[in-house]
């Protein structure tokens, strides 16, 4: 077992056994040079090195495999070169596996979970155990309150981009176990056009476009345009889901060494209260009067309200002085607005015969913005025989948040035979806060080459004020942080793209609130040492990692255990090994394997869960996706795939009396997805451009409760979906 070998040995074991590994393939090379003719062995190297050169670390992939990011440096970097583990979800994924939120993206990726599949109000995302910041072309988007954090449409991206372990020496403050980049769609050289078309389960219509070119012959102006509309119930009785989506964006080359690139984003989102607030007995337990339905809906129909609307405005400024100095600034600010309006059954059953719900009725107005400005130098030189990638940084965010929240009890109802039409009053404001956080950080960063190896430093400094008006009370509370976050890594890179390396990083993040003498809370802060192998085959395109790390979180809250209070004594620790393959090793197919082990624990607490396992991170995670294409034949055209994935058991919630270990215990799942595509051109070659394909997730239609977080309140995970979908393709001819 894992868990019964010490992290820091088994990282050792990693890193020397990928360094044996590189060594003795190296030798098998070498030897093999000498008995064959060393032209194709140089040409074999040359393949893998090209695709890697044409490739930049936002633009576009072609098929599954990328292999360079700019999220874990802030510059264009090989990920062989990269000392920490980044997962990369590209476009032409997305596409295939026809995700519909950020949530499906992640479905395929290893250490990364939602707690909560079925809520179509935001995506609850954890990486390595902890709850993951979401970023927009580098820049934080709206956090904090309810329900402020956009929920980004996948159409409109080029790929997503996960960092696994903690960032805050290039982000600032944010939690150990990483954070989630989504990169935009950006307008391209050459024109093209898009038109989908979907349909399926639950009603669904959504049509969507894609526009892009140059405006002018000397491609000095791009543009692109990117909308989507969508009407669709869901597996919830009376939810709707309901989105309108457009994004334009304009780029602007000047020279050659000069680009700015302006970005919009508009969204309105309206979906009804799909995910459920469901008691355990009855959905995970058995209850006497059978399972509750899966589209059962608990909430009013002429009272469930929730309205979003998300709008941004940003740019990227890109300069080259010369070989030597580059400049780039990227800018961006959100709004965020938000009125929900629902019922919810948190109350359980109130009823000896456990088929009565208690309910109460809230109303939230919310409204948040962010505005995020991040500068930086990049100089690359050389001094003796190290070359150096020195980049040097200034960012600046602030994010406010406006939350205003009514709560009143509402008449009950029977889960097993709901009656609907009871009028329900707007309940009355009872909390009302404003917020606002400011972060003003420097950060110092050097890539240094010394032969094959690669040596990362960083360091970072970083001031964050938090401000709290409670608009009831006309009371404030001011938290005034400082940090100073740091990052070592190293990796040797093998002629045959075997690339161990090993790495510490540190993270910070402000508590909000006071102790019991009204002293403000220490940031948490947190450590992880990291060791892996990448490995990047010469023969066909592919990455392979593993990862083995051990992160630690301090300053933790937790209950004081004299009263309704909290005390920063709490430890969280988080061990774990990783292994993500993405390969396309023959033409048209495509694999996707991922494992991931996480031993989450609260190391230090005052209650009873002191060495118990973190609640809502799965130890196991085990997927597996495979695509094929023919390339010739009767069948030519003609692609299916299928993939699997596997979830294993977690804790829900602690302190349950009556259950065993007083813990809420959430069981494994196993979901199995299904893709078929033809390409019409095959069938007649005026039908060019056209293709036509079905996807279905969870092709089974298992039924399984995907997390709880009380006695009272459980939620069930995605039924089975079948999305049909009709694309056409254009480029102009020249």
């Amino acid at each position: 077992m894992i868990s019964s070998v010490s992290m820091p040995g088994l990282m050792r074991l990693v890193f020397f056994a990928a360094l044996g590994l590189g060594i003795v393939a190296e030798t098998v090379h070498v030897h093999a040079q000498d008995r064959a003719i060393s032209l194709d062995t140089i040409q074999v190297s040359g393949e893998r090195e090209q695709a890697t050169a044409h490739e930049t670390a936002t633009g576009p992939v072609q098929g599954y495999v990328a292999t360079r990011s700019a999220s874990g440096s802030k510059t264009d970097t090989p990920l062989l070169e990269t000392p920490q583990s980044i997962s990369i979800v590209t476009r032409d994924e997305i596409e295939t596996r026809a995700a519909q939120s950020v949530k499906d993206v992640i479905n395929y990726t290893p250490g990364v979970n939602s707690s909560n599949e079925l809520d179509s109000r935001y995506d609850d995302i954890r990486v390595r155990g902890f709850l993951a910041p979401k970023y927009l072309d580098g820049i934080r988007l709206p956090y904090g309150g309810g329900f402020i954090e956009p929920r980004i449409e996948p159409y409109g991206l080029e790929r997503l981009e996960v960092l696994k372990g903690p960032a805050s020496m290039l982000y600032g403050q944010t939690p150990p176990g990483g954070l989630v980049n989504m990169v935009s769609k950006a307008p391209p050289f050459t024109p093209f056009g898009e038109l989908d078309l979907q349909t399926g389960s639950f009603n669904r219509l959504q049509g969507a476009f894609d526009f892009g070119g140059p405006l002018d012959p000397a491609k000095q102006f791009l543009f692109r345009i990117t909308g989507l509309v969508r009407d669709s119930d869901s597996q919830t009785d009376f939810a709707k889901d309901r989105r309108a989506f457009i994004a334009p964006t304009l780029t602007w080359r000047p020279t050659g060494d000069t680009t700015l690139t302006v970005r919009g984003y508009y969204q309105k989102d309206n979906p009804g209260y799909v995910e459920q607030t469901l008691p355990a007995i009855g959905s995970l337990y058995v209850n006497p009067n059978g399972r509750i339905p899966v589209n059962r809906y608990l909430s009013e129909p002429t009272f469930d309200k929730f309205d979003k609307r998300q709008s941004s405005v940003g740019y990227t400024f890109d300069h080259r002085f010369n070989d030597v100095f580059s400049f780039r600034q990227d800018v961006r600010y959100t709004n965020v607005d938000v009125l929900h309006d629902a019922l919810r059954g948190d109350l359980g059953w109130i009823t000896p015969d456990l088929r009565t719900i208690g309910r109460f009725a809230y109303h939230i107005v919310e409204k948040g913005d962010a505005l995020g400005i991040d500068n930086a130098v990049t100089a690359t030189f050389a001094t003796g025989p190290l070359r150096h990638k020195l980049l040097v940084g200034v960012d600046f965010s602030r994010n406010t948040s406006n939350f205003a929240f009514g709560f009143a009890p509402a008449p009950p109802i029977d889960a097993y035979d709901p009656i609907y039409g009871i009028p329900i009053p707007v309940p009355p404001v009872v909390s009302h806060t404003d917020q606002m956080q400011k972060q003003v950080g420097v950060y110092v960063q050097d890539q240094i080459k010394f032969g094959r190896w690669t040596l990362t430093l960083g360091g970072r400094y970083d001031q964050a004020e938090t401000s709290t008006r409670d608009l009831f009370l006309n009371t404030t509370a001011d938290t005034n942080d400082h940090a100073f976050t740091g990052r070592a890594g190293v990796c040797y890179l093998f002629d045959n793209g075997v690339a161990p390396y090993v790495s510490y990083s540190q993270s910070f993040e402000p508590t909000l609130g006071t102790d019991f003498f009204g002293k403000p809370f220490k940031p948490t802060r947190g450590e992880q040492y990291e060791a892996g192998i990448k490995y990047q085959p010469n023969g066909f395109k592919g990455l392979i990692t593993v990862a083995a790390f051990d992160i630690t979180q301090q300053n933790v809250l937790t209950t004081s255990g004299y009263g309704f209070f909290n005390v920063q004594s709490g430890e969280i620790r988080v061990r774990g090994v990783e292994f993500e393959a993405k390969v396309s090793p023959l033409p048209g197919l495509n694999v996707i394997a991922g494992f991931s082990y996480l031993d989450a624990r609260y190391t230090q607490s005052n209650d009873a869960n002191a060495g118990r396992a973190v609640t809502q991170v799965p130890s196991h995670r085990v997927s597996l996706w495979a695509d094929y294409t023919f390339q010739s034949g009767p069948l030519a055209g003609f692609g299916l795939g299928g993939g699997v994935r596997y979830v294993g058991e977690h804790f829900g919630a602690y302190g349950i009396a009556g259950l065993p270990g007083n813990a809420i215990e959430i069981p494994s799942h196993t979901l199995l997805d299904a893709m078929l595509r033809y390409d019409l051109e095959r069938l007649r070659p005026t039908l060019k451009g056209w293709t036509v394909a079905v996807n279905a997730v969870n092709l089974a239609d298992t039924i399984y409760v995907s997390t709880c977080y009380a006695m009272e309140i459980c939620y069930y995970g995605p039924r089975r979906t079948i999305i049909a979908s009709l694309r056409y393709r254009w480029q102009p001819t020249p």
